[in-house]
C-alpha cells in the first residue's frame, strides 16, 4: 500500500472518558468522518447487526453497504467469524505485552498482518464511500492502535483523551442502555465495573498508549474537561494535528457550549451516538458529591501517578 491519501485520527482512553462525545462532535467538520469504534465491527455490524449511529440497523445502513462492497464486493463475502477470532488473537489489549516484545512469533505475525490489511481496506473504502481526509477512529484500546502501525503507508495519529479516573470509576459503576441491541436483551445495558476494576483499566489504558507514543504514534492529549469547557480551541488543536486546518466556519456547529450535531454511522460506543440536533456541554462531575471518601481514595492509590503526569502536561502538548 502507498502513502495514504486520509488520515486517520485514533481515539485512544480508558472506557468513559467522553470519546463518543469527541468523535461526534469531530464528525461535523467537514472533510472528517467518524465510524465510531470500529474494532467492534464483526461481531456488533455483522454478526450481531446492531444499531449503526443512523439508527438503522448494520445491514440496512447505506454507507456501510457502500463500504463493504468497495472494501470485500459486499458483505456476503466476508467471513466475520473468521475475522473477530483474529481480532481476538492479536488485537485484544491483553496481547499488547505480545505486540511490544519485538518480532512476533511466525503464527502470530500472519494473524496480525492479516488482520492488519483487512482494516486497512476498511479504512480505504470508508475513504472512497465519504469523501474525507480524516477518518475518526474511536476504538480507544492501544492494542487496536498498534496493530494500526502494521499498515503500510497509514497515516495514524493519536488523540488521547484522558479523564480523571475518578469520574471515570464512578461512571462504570452506573447502569447505562445500550440502545443498539435490537433483539438481544441481555445486552441491553453497558457492563459495569467496581471503582477498584475500573481504576486498574484506566491505569492500563493509559500506560499502553503512553507506549503507542513512544512507539513512534504522533500524539496530541486532550483532557475532558477542556473538550467540555473550550471545544473550538480543542478541536481546532486535534484537527491541526491531523493535517486538517480548520477554519471559524467548519466549527461554526458549537455556539455558547452548544453543539449541533447531525447523524452519523458510528460502530459501538454509548447512546450519544443516536442522539442528533443541539446538545448542551456540561462536565459531568456527579462523582465529586457521589463518590464516597474511602472509594475515591482507593481509585487515587492506584491511578495517581499517571493522573498527575495528564495534571501537570500542558495542554496543546504533542509528542512523538
Amino acid at each position: 500500500m502507498t502513502e495514504s491519501s486520509y488520515t486517520v485520527l485514533f481515539i485512544g482512553s480508558a472506557g468513559r472518558s467522553g470519546s463518543t462525545l469527541l468523535e461526534r462532535m469531530l464528525d461535523q467538520v467537514p472533510g472528517v468522518i467518524s465510524v465510531g469504534e470500529l474494532t467492534d465491527i464483526w461481531d456488533s455490524g455483522l454478526i450481531r447487526d446492531e444499531r449503526c449511529g443512523c439508527g438503522q440497523p448494520f445491514s440496512k445502513c447505506e454507507f456501510w453497504s457502500r463500504v463493504g462492497e468497495v472494501a470485500f464486493g459486499g458483505w456476503q463475502r466476508v467471513d466475520a467469524q473468521a475475522l473477530l477470532a483474529m481480532h481476538d488473537t492479536v488485537a485484544r489489549n491483553r496481547h499488547v505485552p505480545l505486540l511490544l516484545t519485538g518480532p512476533l512469533p511466525r503464527s502470530a505475525r500472519a494473524t496480525a498482518d492479516g488482520y492488519a490489511a483487512a482494516v486497512g481496506r476498511l479504512y480505504e473504502a470508508i475513504a472512497a464511500a465519504s469523501a474525507a481526509g480524516v477518518i475518526v477512529d474511536a476504538s480507544k484500546w492501544p492494542s487496536h492502535a498498534l496493530i494500526l502501525r502494521r499498515i503500510p503507508g497509514l497515516d495514524l495519529r493519536l488523540a488521547h483523551l484522558v479523564r480523571d479516573p475518578r469520574g471515570v470509576a464512578h461512571s462504570w459503576a452506573q447502569r447505562v442502555e445500550r440502545p443498539q441491541a435490537i433483539e438481544d436483551r441481555d445486552a441491553a445495558e453497558m457492563r459495569r465495573y467496581r471503582p477498584s476494576v475500573a481504576a486498574l483499566h484506566w491505569t492500563t489504558i493509559n500506560l499502553g498508549l503512553e507506549i503507542a507514543t513512544r512507539l513512534g504514534i504522533p500524539r496530541q492529549v486532550v483532557r475532558y474537561d477542556d473538550l467540555v469547557a473550550s471545544p473550538r480551541e480543542v478541536l481546532r488543536d486535534l484537527l491541526n494535528h491531523a493535517g486538517h486546518a480548520a477554519d471559524e466556519s467548519s466549527l461554526g456547529f458549537i455556539h455558547d457550549g452548544v453543539v449541533r450535531v447531525a447523524p452519523g454511522h458510528g460502530i459501538a460506543g454509548n447512546r450519544l451516538r443516536f442522539k442528533h440536533g443541539e446538545l448542551r456541554l456540561h462536565p459531568d462531575e456527579r462523582w465529586t458529591v457521589e463518590m464516597q471518601t474511602r472509594t475515591r481514595l482507593a481509585v487515587d492509590s492506584v491511578t495517581r501517578p499517571l493522573s498527575l503526569l495528564y495534571d501537570r502536561r500542558p495542554r496543546r502538548s504533542s509528542s512523538a
